[in-house]
């Protein structure tokens, strides 16, 4: 199918707020903490490929990076006349909105990265030599995302299939139910995953394994910039946050303490707070 614009909420003619979210998270997950903003923006996500793309992902031996991804969102911006864009990324979806605004930095207005996957620079030397060696690193994510439970028998039972796991059990009902609407989709009798597993897997095995020489060119960009990490954050960790706020001098660094990777969606109030507060301070 083609590439979509998905509109999470807000009115025509009114600045453009784009989401892209994390790995195997639908960008309606995040409408508790995007809500706020629909008084004042019309709020829209540029899916990643696995959304919208009907066949498998390429394979692992090809060269393949998150580049790839962050070309996809410029193309959509494109394709649909986005401008002056405040761009929101989470997760994997921080690094690709990083890379496309190094890219076409005249584009955005303001970008706001939400625990962006920043792994330690010797994390990303032990991947590079892997791929140099033809083989791809050892993941564990990419091999849990692969057996993954793709099906289930309605929404309901993939509501208490979730419910009370780890990645959820700081979710509230709300954001829960929103996961399951729309991350699954009729085939056949069934709900499948909206983001299949075989993409999720693809993704985590791509990294883009130079992110730190691209945070090195960020503060040349005339864009105002907001990193905010989780306080418990496992992915985005406090010893990269504060590397990375040491790099990036001209951006604002928050945190949201008491909260992991996910807590766009498990504290979707303080979050918007956070971002509201920032972009306020803008305009003073």
């Amino acid at each position: 199918m083609p590439q979509p614009l998905i509109e999470l909420g807000g009115n025509d003619n009114t600045p453009i707020l784009s989401l892209a979210p994390a790995n195997g998270f639908v960008p309606q997950t995040y409408i508790p903490l995007l809500r706020p903003f629909m008084e004042s923006y019309k709020v829209v996500s540029t899916p990643p490929r696995a959304l919208w793309n009907e066949g498998a992902p390429p394979s692992l031996d090809a060269n393949h990076s998150w580049e790839d991804f962050a070309k996809d969102m410029l193309v959509a911006y494109e394709t649909f006349g986005l401008q002056d864009v405040v761009a929101v990324g989470h997760s994997i979806g921080g690094i690709m909105t990083i890379l496309a605004a190094l890219e076409r930095p005249e584009i955005f207005k303001a970008i706001i990265m939400l625990d962006p996957v920043i792994v330690p620079p010797e994390a990303c030397a032990y991947m590079e030599e892997q791929r140099a060696q033809g083989k791809p690193a050892h993941n564990k994510m990419a091999e849990r995302a692969s057996k993954r439970k793709p099906s289930f028998a309605s929404i309901d039972e993939a509501f208490n299939n979730f419910h009370g796991k780890s990645i959820f059990a700081d979710w509230s009902d709300e954001v829960l139910r929103l996961y399951v609407e729309h991350g699954t989709q009729p085939c056949g009798d069934e709900r499948c995953l909206t983001w299949s597993p075989e993409w999720e897997a693809f993704y985590f095995s791509t990294y883009y394994t130079q992110i730190w020489e691209a945070l090195v060119k960020l503060p040349a960009l005339d864009v105002p910039m907001l990193f905010i990490s989780g306080g418990d954050s496992d992915t985005f960790t406090p010893d990269s946050a504060r590397k990375v706020a040491e790099l990036v001098t001209n951006a604002t660094h928050d945190s949201v303490l008491g909260y992991g990777h996910m807590f766009p969606q498990a504290a979707p109030q303080q979050s918007a707070e956070r971002i509201q507060k920032w972009l306020d301070s803008l305009l003073v």
